[in-house]
């Protein structure tokens, strides 16, 4: 039996490889998790750590808009293990969070 090849769009990729550069889990946690192979993560992972100064060459703006998708994924759609998979924003807002 064959595997269906998936496509993962650029940011689930850089999603998946800033967990890993997070070290909350194990590579092969993470691999287990995607259903990813641990060589194509690490690949994923060199490849990322290579063009991150990519993300300094553009304006500003870019960057701005690259901060505010990261930390309204972190404070309001991503569970924290500390917070027993709640959101910064649910522990702090309560239900109010789900109204964001």
């Amino acid at each position: 039996m064959s595997r269906i090849r998936r496509t993962w769009a650029a940011q689930e990729k850089a999603n998946i490889v800033l967990e890993i550069l997070r070290e909350e889990s194990t590579l092969e946690e993470i691999s287990r998790k995607y259903d990813v192979a641990q060589p194509v993560l690490s690949r994923w992972k060199a490849d990322f750590i290579s063009n991150m100064s990519l993300v300094f060459d553009k304006n500003g703006e870019d960057i701005e808009k690259i901060k505010k998708e990261y930390v309204d994924t972190y404070n309001y759609h991503r569970g924290h293990q500390s917070y027993n998979y709640q959101t910064p924003a649910e522990i702090y807002f309560g239900d109010a969070a789900n109204a964001v």
